[in-house]
């Protein structure tokens, strides 16, 4: 299975560099070619609470190809509906698009792809990119994933497990409860 982590900045860079880390088969898709290049030249450099230098490998929206197994869209929430516009024609049955970004992006992003689709995230540690292929990762913190609707399923484990390769990663039955608060805190 592929993973495909669509917005390649602070969250995206940082999670799917740990999952890269770890031998699992990750894509990086970044609009900011001068990123794309640097990863594809050197790897992601992360700094701060860790310093390594993961090998992998990175694309341009244009260049991505499907069917899409796993995305990881950790794109600011601006950029989503120009992200669906490049996500959508690439999905398959099986897709499943885990929304890493602050605000209510996941109800959009099940209009768009349905909600069978998607898994939201919230995430609460800090990172920041740096430039080309460098991401600050500020220390440890958490990201808890849910289902839309509540319910606990498996695949959550799975997404759970990949994360943890980052940070602690936690299920939660209220992932909407999570984001309205982010939303009025």
């Amino acid at each position: 299975m592929t993973i495909t982590i669509y917005g390649a900045g602070a969250i995206g860079g940082l999670v799917g560099g740990y999952m890269a880390r770890a031998g699992e088969d990750v894509q990086f898709v970044d609009k900011v070619l001068e990123h794309v290049d640097a990863m594809n030249a050197t790897g992601i450099r992360i700094t701060g609470f860790d310093t390594l230098q993961i090998p992998v490998r990175a694309c341009v929206p244009c260049e991505l190809r499907g069917p899409l197994d796993l995305v990881f869209l950790a794109v600011k929430s601006q950029d989503t509906e120009a992200a669906l516009d490049t996500l959508a024609p690439l999905a398959g049955p099986d897709t499943i698009v885990v929304s890493l970004q602050n605000g209510m992006n996941a109800p959009c992003i099940a209009a768009r792809l349905g909600a069978q689709r998607v898994v939201a995230g919230f995430v609460s540690f800090p990172a920041d990119w740096q430039g080309p292929g460098h991401i600050e990762h500020g220390g440890a913190g958490n990201i808890w994933v849910g289902e839309l609707d509540g319910h606990m399923t498996e695949r959550l484990s799975r997404i759970q497990r990949l994360l943890a390769h980052a940070v602690s990663a936690r299920l939660t039955d209220n992932i909407v409860g999570y984001l309205w608060a982010k939303q009025i805190d």
